[in-house]
């Protein structure tokens, strides 16, 4: 029994002491009648002083432990020793009368001590140290009763004699009932604690399995539903999976509120649990991400039906507050085959199909056929993409910048190369989208930050001014607390050069999930020192009122628009638009892709602040590069 045990034990026992307090001290007045009738009047007076001070000292004690916070291990001894005694004390009245020879008064000592010992072993059941403590008295007062009533020659009784006995036995009897009947409010309150504590674990359980806001299945229940279902179905062909990922949530959200959001992703459940109905199990995977699992004969055929019903039931508007919320659905479907061994097997398969819905024209699901899509990435390639990163062989080439008007070199663009000891120069093309599947584009883009701050260190140490340098920052690193502090400690690192850094950010971080999130980590670069420019804006699904969202420095047009210039009218309106609102905004504009002298020529009578591009370089190794710093200003036009 430890401490901790015992004063739990201290507790119940203080309660159960003062709620039979007063039934205990008026019943023991019954036995010290019984002394004071058989001429033990001393006897009777001795036993009420000792009970009455022991009853005293034990209210003061319980008194203590109702108010300490924490009961102290001296209160707890006191309260144990006291047990004991009052045990002792309240049996001695019936040892004494044990030893008269009057057949009614040894009769109530009997009665007394068993039933005592009775009612020991109902209040005590559930406190072992205080039953011991309090019974063994009790055992040992039985038998000194027998083991004097075995000497006695019994003298004839009086009436009054007996009438204490049968009185005791009644008040026995009443004392029974009254403890069954306090025992059924504790019993009820049991049952009552019990049933609640349940209904709690059925609703934790439930809690754990379900998402909270829709109701559906979570990601982990889904898994394991999945999972379960692969490893007793006979056939995999028996299973199916739908992903679901809604398209336009986050402008719902953002305009009007999450109450809406919430309000269109418990439309969207409903309308999910319709069309499975019977046939399959409905799950939110998280966010605006959803799925359906489906387990039987006709699992194909129900999933091409129910695939098509989720699209219909996506386009319906969604009604909040008077307003009429449409969305739309990218729907991707996977048939188990013999290949997939696991939950993660199909439902890689299934989002495969699903971000392939997301690039066509139409909202059409798309059904995962393994000739058709790319095999996964495997453990061994992400090893291999790691070390590329941890030993520098994918690090950054230096495209240059020119400033228009002077037509001198006023920075580079990092861009970044994997030196591959097999395949050669790899460009970004080659490996991103192997970054992106294996979650490793925060890495890869801390170790681009580091290396182009420690070239622009070496170069400013040998003398030279790279000027601004401007590396790509996905959303995916600026999402998340980490990747904001990774790149506040690399910027920490290199305070000295960090002037000459530029993270250029795609209009993609307006509408990203974590869009606010990324907006704050942009203003809490900005604030640092650290130049902001908005690449690719306008081939996105960003529009000009979320430039009013964000302050930058700099905004890039990209080579689709350039490359029109001199050919294309739109595309020179594009870009004379382009121009205007960085004028208004008060920003630098950046060319891309500039290739010919006509597209130079035409940027530099716009206005365009300056260029990069074919016409004035690749992007190069860190040691031409510095040939770039260490040539005279009037050969920059010549290295073009």
């Amino acid at each position: 029994m430890t401490l901790d045990g015992l004063r739990a034990q201290t507790e119940i026992q203080c309660h159960v002491s003062m709620r039979d307090l007063a039934k205990r001290y008026v019943s023991i007045h019954l036995m010290l009648y019984g002394l004071w009738i058989a001429g033990l009047e001393r006897e009777a007076i001795v036993c009420w002083a000792i009970i009455t001070l022991l009853e005293i000292l034990g209210y003061i004690a319980i008194r203590a432990v109702r108010s300490a916070s924490k009961i102290p291990t001296q209160l707890v001894i006191w309260l144990l020793f006291n047990s004991t005694a009052s045990s002792v004390a309240y049996f001695g009245p019936a040892v004494v009368l044990s030893t008269q020879a009057d057949f009614g008064l040894y009769t109530l000592a009997v009665v007394w001590g068993l039933s005592a010992l009775a009612t020991i072993s109902t209040m005590y059941n559930a406190l072992p140290t205080y039953f011991w403590v309090v019974s063994v008295p009790g055992f040992a007062a039985n038998a000194a009763i027998l083991y004097f009533g075995a000497d006695l020659e019994f003298q004839p009784t009086t009436l009054q004699h007996w009438i204490l006995p049968i009185g005791l036995f009644c008040l026995h009897g009443v004392n029974t009932v009254l403890l069954m009947w306090d025992y059924r409010d504790t019993h009820e309150e049991l049952d009552t604690t019990r049933a609640q504590s349940l209904a709690q674990l059925r609703q934790l359980e439930r809690m754990s399995s379900h998402d909270t806001l829709t109701d559906l299945l979570n990601r982990a229940a889904f898994d394991d539903l999945l999972e379960t279902a692969l490893e007793t179905s006979r056939s995999p062909s028996n299973i199916a999976a739908i992903m679901v990922d809604l398209n336009g949530f986050k402008p719902i959200n953002d305009t009007y509120g999450h109450r809406a959001g919430d309000a269109v992703l418990v439309a969207v459940a409903k309308r999910l649990r319709k069309v499975g109905g019977e046939d399959a199990t409905a799950a939110r995977l998280g966010g605006d991400e959803f799925a359906l699992l489906i387990t039987g004969k006709a699992s194909a055929k129900t999933s091409e039906r129910m695939a098509h019903e989720i699209v219909l039931a996506m386009r319906a508007p969604i009604h909040f507050e008077e307003k009429e919320l449409k969305l739309g659905a990218s729907v991707g479907v996977v048939i188990a085959d013999g290949e997939m061994k696991s939950a993660a097997d199909v439902c890689a398969a299934a989002d495969q199909a699903m971000y392939s819905a997301k690039f066509r024209e139409n909202d059409d699901p798309v059904f995962y056929e393994r000739s058709k899509f790319s095999p996964r990435l495997t453990l061994h390639d992400r090893v291999r993409l790691e070390t590329a990163i941890r030993q520098g062989e994918i690090r950054p080439h230096y495209q240059p910048k020119i400033e228009l008007s002077s037509m001198r070199l006023s920075g580079f663009e990092a861009l970044a190369r994997w030196e591959h000891p097999e395949r050669g120069l790899l460009l970004p093309g080659d490996f991103v989208n192997d970054l992106q599947e294996l979650s490793l584009m925060p890495e890869f883009t801390l170790a681009m930050v580091r290396n182009t701050l420690r070239d622009i260190r070496l170069w400013a140490r040998n003398g030279l001014d790279p000027g601004r340098i401007s590396v790509n920052i996905p959303e995916v690193v600026l999402a998340t607390q980490t990747g904001r502090d990774e790149l506040d400690w690399l910027l920490a690192e290199f305070e000295d050069v960090r002037a000459n850094l530029t993270f250029e950010i795609t209009e993609d971080v307006f509408i990203a999930r974590a869009g606010d999130f990324i907006q704050s980590s942009i203003t809490h670069f900005s604030s640092n020192g650290v130049r902001i420019s908005l690449d690719d804006f306008g081939t996105g699904f960003a529009s000009f009122q979320h430039l009013r969202q964000l302050r930058f420095d700099e905004m890039k047009i990209d080579t689709s628009f350039v490359a029109g210039l001199g050919s294309d009218p739109v595309a020179t309106v594009i870009v004379e638009g382009f121009l205007s609102i960085a004028r208004g905004l008060d920003v630098k504009v950046v060319a891309e892709g500039v290739e010919t002298e006509a597209q130079l020529a035409r940027l530099r009578e716009l206005g365009c602040h300056h260029a990069q591009g074919f016409l004035f370089g690749p992007a190069l190794p860190f040691e031409v590069a510095i040939e770039w710093l260490e040539a005279p200003e009037d050969q920059i036009s010549a290295k073009g």
